[in-house]
């Protein structure tokens, strides 16, 4: 760690090859998979960097035998929201590139 508060992918691989602490973590009734799984996603929605506070708070979200309460359904819903609208946008910026302005003059975009 270069002890600026965040991690990288880089970082939060290292730390979880210790076997000290993926068993500490599996003990504890974390889902060590479903956290790979969604700090990777964190990385890449943050640029490559996640404070080491959300990493935290996501290691204490994802024990076991916490179930989904109504507002992880709605931070859900919000996040797969702003990723549709953020393909949308890119698909649409692509298509003007691709077919040129006439087809944005025709009323398509």
């Amino acid at each position: 760690s270069d002890f600026d508060n965040y991690l990288s992918p880089e970082e939060f691989s290292i730390l979880l090859e210790k076997p000290q602490l993926y068993d500490t973590l599996t003990d504890s009734g974390i889902d060590c998979e479903g956290l790979v799984e969604i700090i990777n996603f964190m990385f890449l929605q943050q640029g490559g960097r996640i404070p080491i506070s959300a990493v935290l708070d996501m290691i204490v979200q994802l024990r076991g035998h916490n179930t989904a309460t109504v507002k992880d359904l709605f931070d859900f819903r919000r996040l797969i929201s702003q990723d549709l609208r953020t393909l949308e946008q890119k698909i649409s910026t692509s298509l003007r590139v691709s077919l040129g302005s006439s087809v944005t003059s025709r009323g398509l975009f």
